[in-house]
């Protein structure tokens, strides 16, 4: 946890994933924490190596690592919850896969 901490104060916020003390991928988002000055592409790079480290660390390809992200306030209709995701207005859980 602390390389991780260490690891997005150095990029300015995003996502990591560190094993033993080493820092395997990062998505940079220096702006507040949240985007990223890069060209699509670029970010589109990290997400993959960190997809693929995340794999690395047991975490289902699937894993929808970014709905963590869910409970900011520039989406106030949607919360994750330990419980799923919850439409704020109707009090209803939304399902989280389709199909």
């Amino acid at each position: 946890m602390f390389m991780a901490a260490r690891e997005l104060e150095r990029v300015g916020g995003g996502l990591t994933a560190v094993l033993n003390g080493q820092v395997l991928a990062t998505v940079a988002l220096p702006i507040a924490g949240l985007m990223s000055p890069l060209t699509v592409a670029d970010v589109a790079s990290q997400e993959t190596d960190l997809e693929a480290a995340l794999t690395k660390l047991g975490l289902p390809q699937s894993y929808p690592i970014h709905l963590l992200a869910m409970a900011l306030p520039v989406v106030p209709q949607i919360r994750l919850t330990d419980l799923g995701l919850v439409d704020i207005a109707s009090q209803q859980f939304i399902p989280a896969l389709a199909g």
